[in-house]
């Protein structure tokens, strides 16, 4: 699947989990200063290929990316829209 709760903890608040991105994901091509992430939510690497980015605001979202974050729980959905274009 395109999302992965990778761990919860904080009494299940706060997640780390692993997004996908697809082909069309809305993001893709857009530098992570364009995008506004839900709040309470930080993006904390991408895998591409074989190298991990820590990403910065001039950091731009290629397809294939997968994306690893930290959010609260709540937040998933939000995050995931953003991110995927659907829930």
């Amino acid at each position: 699947s395109d999302f992965v709760n990778l761990m919860s903890f904080k009494r299940g608040k706060l997640a780390i989990v692993r997004v996908d991105l697809a082909p069309d994901s809305p993001v893709l091509n857009k530098a992570l200063k364009d995008i506004r992430l839900p709040k309470d939510s930080v993006l904390v690497s991408i895998v591409r290929g074989d190298e991990v980015i820590v990403p910065r605001g001039d950091t731009v979202f290629k397809p294939g990316d997968d994306i690893i974050a930290l959010t609260m729980v709540g937040n998933e959905p939000q995050l995931l829209s953003l991110l995927l274009g659907r829930v």
